[in-house]
């Protein structure tokens, strides 16, 4: 009888042990179930990315230009490079030349004017030796240019034939939008002069600012080291790739750190 007792008695000690194993074991899975339901770490990334994509939208849009872009082909660059001239001219560009800018095939700006003949403009442009290819570039947020180019090679002709003279041609013209560096320059003045008019002007929810570095991670512009910046414990950060049009029409890459919070 004893012998019984104790067996019936450890068989119930195992069972009971049996029976809170389970109960820890449900009990972390409720733990967990709790976590995933209410804390959502997955909903959280997906609404910081929202937040990130929104305010990058809204800050982009805003610092971006459109513009025109037209290549000119030089047939035969050997007869301007022998002209004894150091630039050319060009008439019956095919779109508004009030304010342009003109690079050569590698992007590099080169040197432009534009001056007036009767009702027609006249685009001179600075000759670059055995240069085929010129991109002529056009948008009402270039600065005025205070260029000037004085006795040009004006001998050209869109006539193939003629081989007395530098034949030329245009492409098609192709609009597009690009980020301005003026535009960035603006933006980090308006942020440090009026942060809240800023933010109220953009319809950014929340509070925002940026970091903005060159190719070679020199900050060139930065809104977050100033006092009076206060930031909350949590804070969504982006690092951006952008390709930047300068006033003189070359481009850069750049890096947007935008944070928001």
């Amino acid at each position: 009888m004893i012998k019984i007792n104790l067996l019936n008695k450890n068989k119930g000690k195992r069972a009971q042990g049996h029976v809170e194993l389970v109960l820890s074991f449900v009990l972390f899975v409720g733990f967990v179930l709790f976590i995933l339901l209410f804390l959502n770490p997955l909903n959280q990334k997906e609404v910081s990315n929202s937040l990130l994509d929104k305010s990058w939208g809204i800050i982009e849009k805003n610092i971006s230009i459109d513009y025109y872009l037209v290549s000119l082909i030089i047939q035969n660059p050997s007869l301007l490079d022998n002209s004894g001239k150091s630039c050319f001219i060009l008439e019956n560009v095919p779109f508004d030349l009030s304010l342009v800018r003109v690079t050569d095939s590698l992007g590099n700006p080169v040197s432009s004017s534009i001056s007036s003949s009767g009702k027609k403009n006249k685009l001179s442009i600075s000759i670059v030796p055995e240069e085929q290819l010129y991109k002529i570039y056009s948008s009402q947020s270039f600065l005025s240019s205070s260029a000037t180019l004085n006795s040009c090679y004006s001998d050209l002709s869109k006539k193939t034939s003629d081989k007395t003279k530098t034949n030329y041609s245009f492409g098609v013209v192709e609009k597009n939008s690009i980020i301005f560096y003026d535009s960035i320059s603006k933006l980090n003045a308006s942020y440090a002069l009026d942060y809240t008019s800023l933010k109220n002007y953009l319809g950014i929810t929340g509070d925002f600012g940026f970091i903005v570095y060159d190719d070679s991670r020199k900050v060139i512009f930065d809104t977050l080291s100033g006092p009076g910046i206060i930031k909350s414990s949590n804070v969504l950060s982006r690092e951006i790739p952008i390709i930047v049009m300068k006033n003189d029409g070359s481009k850069i890459k750049m890096i947007f750190n935008l944070q928001v919070w």
